[in-house]
């Protein structure tokens, strides 16, 4: 093989010469594939630079793949560089624009790269499956420039059309923009020469039988126009299409008897009058309403060219109502989203509990409203408050209360400004009031107000009923000098955070925190000196008040003997084995300190009950078993203020539940349930069966122990039970 003569892997064509300009029509993916990878395969075996750009039809992972079972130790080829298979709208498009030039350029550096490379040449494939009407004509355009491009150079290119999507007129006007054509003809493939526009009069006139199977199998409805406008041939698609048979149609009728509108038939004749001076001079494609025999109104996509060397045209008509439709659906949905849209931005501003903005707005309008403050000279104030201690609202009552607690406060604070005042809830407990053109001293008075009012507001339902005690801070422009208005929020966290420091239940500004002065060396020193000597008086006091706490934990318990003596003498020895339980579990020592206060307390609740129930000797009946029920609720909200109890809130709640999931208040099923609560659970129930009560004698150790191991896995955690049989094992020993 000479060098001016590649091989390129087709046996029907053998060798051709560089610059050779192919276009190939296929109408299946066998057919493709035969043809594309034969091609490839040769150009890498003659040291050719190859480059694939892919469709949709066949994407680039699928045409590696292809590659991979067809072609021997390809990874030699990627590894040299020797082929590239790219995406289409990478090569072709550049942010979304197709350009002519760019695209002529990009050929031309890849076939100087490939000869500085070492390449022999280079082989491209251009699958154009993607190719839609819109890009149509752009494109032909540049196959023409490609084709004066590639004739003089080391380059053969291969351009493959499926026939699916071309129009016999489309197939007639690829073809003219190559040297040769690919295409099967009674089974067989076959290279046929294009002669400028011989290939297009051939194929239409002498090629008629091949024409004609085209012409009728073609899923587009098509015609033949002659010159005065009148059909002279028509498909079987344009048949279904108008409701009259070829008869009634060739000769007889025009396309325009078919068009609606006065107006557009005019647009339309006007075309076909300038198409025959010029085809340049008429749009080769145009929508238009298409009346059928039946009256029935289609929308249509037309597709109209001239047959070469004659003064006939061809159009190619698509019913397109259905896609209409859809456009239209769309739009409306598009309406639709749109103010859907509108509405879910409102909403996602929106806190779902309260019904006040959420954090998502603290942003934009602080920044806005600082901006105004700051140009017209105004105040603006930010108030930020706290609810203090609303963990353990939610902890005690469930988060479902908590929110209805938020709402209800929400609502209040929401009365309590002025209509423009911007009120929001900017965390889980903090919301911040947003007030333009108050000053500190007002915004204090705000806050002031609220904080009175909010003291005197009972919050809940009718089954619990809460009151709020709150932090709040108020920052303020310009007194507190700051430079945005994100500024001013930061600095109003800040004042919080002393508020809640000295106890929280108050409101602070920047006036309360003291401002740092210098001082002099030796000051220092004896700020120092004093500084060290009041953390020391403070761990004192918090020493001695976590010791005031603990007496005053038994100090409670010594009150429910008052009322029942039986559950005064139990809570010791439920202590006991609630400690001994913890400390055998290997529990944190801190840990073992709440279960055994916890113990302590456990029944503290009772309080609440009437003695009449608690004394009562024969069985309870449903209504006092539901009063019982309720004493662990009791009990957590008597400590419920003392923040030194929080940490033994869930223990004395839940003690009563079942590790089934069959116990009080809520049901709580195995792992749910605090250990603490399943240890003091073990310990008093023990307790309960082994002590004297006023409807029925203690229980003997034996008895209750059986009891308690029937229980395991039902009414106890089964590990606990295993340890706790231990621990009594070993007392009785």
């Amino acid at each position: 093989m000479g060098e001016s003569h590649r091989k390129t892997g087709l046996e029907f064509i053998g060798d051709i010469s560089w610059g050779t300009h192919l276009c190939y029509f296929y109408q299946s993916k066998e057919d493709f594939t035969e043809i594309v990878l034969a091609y490839v395969k040769a150009g890498l075996e003659n040291n050719e630079k190859c480059v694939w750009v892919t469709s949709p039809f066949t994407s680039s992972p699928e045409a590696k793949a292809l590659l991979e079972k067809n072609v021997a130790d390809l990874s030699l080829y990627f590894d040299r560089s020797q082929i590239e298979i790219t995406d289409y709208e990478g090569f072709y498009f550049k942010n979304g624009q197709f350009g002519l030039r760019r695209l002529l350029e990009e050929i031309i550096a890849l076939m100087q790269q490939s000869q500085k490379t070492g390449f022999s040449g280079l082989r491209l494939v251009f699958d154009l499956s993607w190719l839609t009407r819109q890009d149509w004509l752009n494109f032909m355009d540049y196959e023409e420039e490609l084709n004066e491009v590639l004739c003089t150079q080391k380059v053969l290119s291969m351009c493959v059309y499926s026939l699916d999507t071309c129009s016999p007129v489309d197939s007639v006007d690829v073809a003219s923009k190559h040297q040769y054509a690919v295409a099967r003809r009674d089974g067989n493939w076959e290279m046929i020469e294009v002669n400028e526009r011989k290939l297009a009069e051939d194929f239409l006139r002498d090629n008629e039988n091949k024409y004609q199977t085209i012409f009728e199998t073609t899923c587009t409805a098509t015609i033949i126009l002659e010159e005065n406008t009148t059909i002279s041939l028509a498909n079987k698609e344009f048949e279904k299409m108008s409701g009259y048979s070829k008869a009634e149609l060739m000769g007889k009728k025009s396309l325009f008897d078919f068009v609606s509108g006065e107006e557009c038939a005019m647009m339309m004749r006007e075309y076909h009058r300038l198409r025959r001076i010029d085809p340049n001079l008429a749009p080769r494609y145009y929508e238009a309403q298409f009346v059928d025999r039946f009256g029935k109104i289609k929308d249509i996509f037309v597709t109209v060219d001239m047959i070469p060397g004659t003064k006939k045209s061809v159009a190619a008509i698509l019913d397109i109502s259905k896609h209409k439709q859809i456009e239209k659906k769309l739009e409306l949905l598009n309406r639709k989203l749109l103010a859907s849209n509108r509405t879910l931005k409102q909403l996602a501003l929106r806190d779902p509990h309260t019904g006040l903005y959420n954090h998502r707005y603290i942003a934009d309008v602080i920044e806005a409203e600082f901006f105004r403050a700051k140009r017209y000279a105004h105040s603006l104030s930010a108030v930020s408050i706290d609810l203090d201690y609303f963990k353990s609202i939610n902890d005690v009552y469930g988060h479902k209360f908590g929110d209805v607690v938020l709402g209800q406060f929400g609502k209040q604070l929401k009365r309590m400004v002025r209509p423009y005042d911007i009120v929001i809830r900017s965390g889980g407990e903090e919301f911040l009031i947003i007030s333009p053109g108050t000053d500190r001293q007002k915004a204090v008075i705000l806050a002031q107000r609220i904080l009175d009012a909010i003291s005197l507001y009972n919050f809940g339902n009718k089954k619990h009923i809460v009151k709020l005690k709150l932090s709040i801070a108020v920052a303020s422009y310009p007194e507190d000098k700051a430079l945005k208005g994100m500024d001013l929020v930061g600095i109003g966290e800040h004042i919080l955070n002393k508020a809640k420091e000295s106890g929280g239940n108050r409101v602070y500004s920047s006036l309360d925190i003291a401002s740092a002065k210098a001082v002099s060396p030796k000051k220092k020193r004896e700020e120092r000196d004093d500084i060290r000597k009041l953390k020391e008086k403070i761990d004192k006091i918090s020493r001695q008040a976590n010791q005031n706490s603990v007496e005053a934990v038994f100090a409670f318990a010594k009150t429910i003997e008052l009322k029942d003596h039986c559950t005064g003498e139990h809570v010791e020895r439920t202590v006991h084995y609630a400690t001994e339980l913890a400390n055998a579990l290997h529990l944190p020592k801190d840990e073992v300190e709440l279960i055994r206060q916890s113990a302590i307390l456990h029944d503290l609740g009772k309080i609440g009950v009437s003695e009449k129930i608690l004394l009562k000797k024969s069985k309870l009946s449903k209504n006092e078993f539901d009063e019982i029920k309720k004493h662990p609720q009791i009990g957590v909200d008597i400590i419920r203020p003392i923040q030194y109890f929080h940490k033994i809130i869930p223990i004395m709640l839940y003690h009563h539940e079942r590790w089934d999931g069959k116990g009080y208040p809520n049901g709580l099923k195995g792992e749910e349930i605090p250990v603490g609560a399943r240890i003091v659970c073990m310990a008093d129930v023990y307790q309960a069966l082994t002590s004297d009560r006023p409807y029925r004698k203690a229980l003997s150790k034996e008895k209750a122990l059986q009891i308690i191991k029937e229980g395991a896995g039902t009414m106890f955690d089964p590990s606990i039970v295993n340890v706790f049989l231990k621990i009594v094992e070993k007392e009785r020993k």
